[in-house]
């Protein structure tokens, strides 16, 4: 890749929450992708396998029918990362000129923190193949 997707942000403050941006170029790739939700639902499956924790049943929820993420989950224990502020509304409308900001909840360890940065990143790694 020739620039950064992605970055998470607050991982050395006190605690174990943080925060990713995640590129406003890809974010509008991926919410003018029209999804098909088997695919995204397959993906979801397989994602637990993908990063090594299949009995966690972790999955990302999408904006309305398109590819972009708007909730990275464990599936487990209310954790998760969310992006921020939006109320339903598009998120490249409410954020118009910056990257989309996400922000975790109930994340109590280091394990937790890790395993949410595995599925952004597989989420990443996957985006053309979710988006075709």
């Amino acid at each position: 890749m020739d620039k950064i997707i992605w970055q998470p942000t607050n991982l050395c403050i006190e605690g174990h929450d943080l925060k990713i941006i995640l590129d406003r170029e890809f974010a509008n790739l991926m919410v003018s992708a029209k999804a098909d939700q088997t695919k995204l639902q397959r993906f979801n499956e397989m994602l637990g396998d993908l990063i090594g924790r299949k009995s966690f049943n972790p999955h990302i929820q999408y904006y309305e029918d398109t590819a972009l993420a708007t909730t990275f989950s464990l599936g487990t224990g209310g954790i998760w990362l969310a992006v921020d502020d939006t109320n339903g509304r598009n998120p490249l409308e409410v954020y118009r000129n910056e990257p989309l900001s996400y922000s975790s909840h109930n994340v109590d360890s280091t394990s937790d923190r890790d395993i949410l940065l595995r599925i952004v990143n597989k989420y990443i790694e996957y985006a053309d193949i979710i988006r075709e």
